[in-house]
């Protein structure tokens, strides 16, 4: 299961990638795109596929390592919840608590990815690897520029995943009951 969840995020990345490039340059008000299709097209024209790529590894980084983190967490505490309290079904809202706090452990633990794919996204960053970049940061603005954002990102992040893994619980549940018991 964590194989496929690490190859399924890899493949998400993959094809979203040219999407998140295209919104963090919009966002970072360096570019004056007067639309998606006109940024796509000039990022094309001036990089080439390298520049709808932009952050790939870095992306890759952050993305696959959060969600095999999370899920290998999510799986252990929900087990142990489901142990702990004789249980075979968890109450939502402990599910959705597990699903909180392992988001935030997958959050912080990759974090210093997202710094680095930002960067890479918006240009500021060419022609290096994520490694020479995170020692630029920590040199020139120290290790907690590394988590700059973190915030903003823990709580879309956490609750996406929180409720995605609630709601998920809760459907099961019920076709399991209903439909196949």
């Amino acid at each position: 299961a964590l194989f496929i969840g690490v190859v399924s995020r890899g493949i998400a990345v993959f094809s979203l990638l040219p999407i998140t490039v295209v919104k963090a340059r919009y966002e970072s008000g360096i570019y004056t795109y007067k639309s998606v299709p006109q940024a796509v097209k000039q990022i094309w024209i001036r990089e080439g596929v390298r520049g709808l790529y932009s952050g790939l590894s870095a992306t890759l980084a952050r993305d696959v390592p959060f969600s095999a983190i999370y899920y290998l967490l999510y799986s252990q505490s929900t087990q142990s919840l489901k142990q702990l309290t004789n249980t075979s079904h968890l109450n939502p809202i402990y599910v959705l608590s597990c699903g909180c706090v392992c988001g935030v452990c997958a959050s912080v633990i990759t974090q210093p990815f997202d710094v680095v794919k930002t960067r890479l996204q918006i240009g500021t960053s060419h022609n290096q690897g994520i490694m020479s970049i995170m020692m630029s940061i920590v040199n020139k603005d120290g290790m907690k520029y590394l988590f700059r954002g973190l915030t903003p990102r823990v709580i879309r992040r956490t609750l996406m995943a929180a409720f995605t893994w609630m709601f998920y619980e809760e459907i099961y549940q019920t076709v399991y009951k209903y439909y196949i018991n």
